[in-house]
């Protein structure tokens, strides 16, 4: 049976930009703009770490840069990295 969905490793970092903006956020803001702009950086790397599971699970609409299926990683993260468009 093959496993779909995020792996551990995955999961862990999915929670770093989050953790950022958090931090971020307590910080006194220089600019209107600032929390805006980090949300924006937050939502693009949770859609790139998302990507990933999207490719394991249908590798033929969404292909690796080289346009050749990825290793099938195990729930800790051994999966190939996410090669991007």
């Amino acid at each position: 049976m093959t496993e779909f969905g995020l792996t551990d490793a995955e999961q862990a970092v999915l929670k770093m930009p989050g953790e950022f903006f958090r931090a971020f956020e307590a910080l006194p803001q220089l600019h209107p703009a600032d929390l805006e702009e980090a949300a924006f950086h937050v939502h693009a790397l949770g859609r790139i770490v998302g990507l990933r599971a999207a490719h394991r699970a249908h590798p033929d609409l969404v292909p690796n840069k080289s346009g050749r299926r990825s290793r099938r990683g195990s729930r800790g993260g051994s999966a190939t990295p996410w090669a991007g468009p």
